[in-house]
Parts: structure tokens; sequence; C-alpha cells
């Protein structure tokens, strides 16, 4: 899928993107994407999450961290902004872009999150490039994503779930990865990753 038809969609189903099986799976994922977020900078003061879709994951971790300075989530698609602003504290600010424009100063956030976004990025390597940019010197980045190397996807961004690749696209950008573990299985496998990483 092409970037403009993944917005086209998320954008279409924006209604029932927290509702129904879905959404309880969606649950599960960003409560432990908050765990090993948390776990890599305990006490972040600014938090972006790229591709924050509906804003969960930033609420959740709103409820952790009640001396936040700044909580930024950025997304292509207006439905799921404008579900975000209805359901988040006045705490969480939104902002409509995509991962390979991010329009922040450089080094800004302590703490960047992505949860189940990174395969719909338009450029990875690109967007990987601008979250080192805004990413503090100390700071880090908790990328979560489906990946697993027997997850098949065919076109040119075959390997985009591959454990291994995401890895090495982390590190050609200057990214060092320093925690690599597993946020769900489906049948007993490997299906949701973390890779955590810092300049």
């Amino acid at each position: 899928m092409d970037h403009d038809h993944d917005v086209a969609t998320y954008n279409g189903r924006a209604d029932e993107f927290d509702t129904g099986r879905r959404a309880r799976w969606h649950a599960k994922v960003v409560a432990r994407s908050a765990d090993v977020a948390l776990a890599a900078v305990p006490v972040p003061l600014r938090v972006l999450d790229v591709g924050c879709g509906a804003g969960a994951l930033l609420r959740e971790l709103a409820d952790r961290l009640p001396n936040v300075l700044e909580m930024v989530g950025v997304d292509p698609s207006d439905g799921l902004l404008a579900m975000a602003r209805e359901d988040s504290p006045a705490q969480i600010r939104y902002v409509r872009g995509g991962a390979e424009s991010l329009p922040f100063e450089n080094e800004r956030f302590d703490l960047v999150v992505s949860t189940l976004s990174y395969h719909h990025w338009t450029v990875q390597p690109a967007g990987l490039a601008e979250v080192r940019r805004v990413l503090a010197p100390e700071g880090s980045f908790a990328l979560v994503d489906l990946s697993a190397r027997w997850i098949r996807r065919r076109g040119p961004r075959a390997d985009v779930r591959n454990p291994a690749e995401i890895v090495a696209a982390l590190e050609r950008t200057g990214l060092r990865v320093t925690n690599e573990e597993t946020v769900k299985r489906h049948l007993g496998l490997p299906f949701v990753r973390a890779f955590i990483s810092s300049r």
C-alpha cells in the first residue's frame, strides 16, 4: 500500500479504530510498549509518538508520567488525530505530519516512541533519520512493530518486518540498538517486537 492509500484507509475507519477485538489486541500491545519504553527512559520529560494514531500510547504514558513537560503525537491521518484530541487530556498535543518530516527542532525529545506504524512509513530511512535528529543525546527511541522472519510481505518493502533488517536500518541511521524484546506472540511465535535504540 502506498502512503496516500494508507492514510485514506485509516481516515475511513477512524471511528472503529478503538472498538472490538482489534482494539483489545492493540490495548495489550500499547500497555506492553509503555512498559518497554519506560524501562529505557523511566522519567522522560519530553515524549514524542511518531505515528500516534488515535493516541492510545500517549494516554497510557500520560497516566504513568504525572510530571512530564511535553507530550506530542504526530500522525498523517486527520481522522485519527481528531479522535485522539477528543479522547486525550489537554497536556497531550497532536500535530499532523509524517515520520519523514518531523516539525520539531533538533535534540528535543528524551523519549521517542512508535508503535505499529513503522511498516506504514513511506520512506523508513528518512523517518529514522528524523527520529535521530529530534532525539536528545541521552534519549532513547522505542520502535515497536510487527516483526518476525515468518511474516511474509510482497512488494518493494518485503523486508520491512524482518527483525535483522530493522536492526540494520536503525544502525545505518546512527542509532545504536541497546535492547530487543518480544512484545506480543502469535501461536507462541514472536509477532510484535520492540527495538530500543539510542544515539
